[in-house]
């Protein structure tokens, strides 16, 4: 069994981005859709590994990264006031 391995892959701390290519058909034509998959790791109470992922389509990729930003800047506006 081939083990599938994220074409590009970048990590901050205890989050990382994995980009996939999936192949599909579109109008009978074999197409490569790129995905992102986010992933948050930490350690429960019990010291188990955990995780949680995310898995985005390319298109909803800066979307995600608008809302972030907005939501980051007025958290730090309303720990301001």
């Amino acid at each position: 069994m081939e083990i599938i391995k994220p074409k590009i892959k970048v990590r901050y701390g205890n989050i990382s981005a994995s980009v996939w290519d999936n192949e599909r058909v579109v109008n009978g034509q074999k197409v490569i859709i790129e995905s992102v998959s986010l992933q948050k790791v930490w350690k429960d109470k019990r010291d188990n590994f955990q995780n949680s992922t995310i898995n985005l389509d390319k298109k909803d990729f800066m979307k995600v990264i608008m809302c972030l930003q907005e939501t980051y800047m007025k958290m730090n506006m309303e720990s301001k006031s």
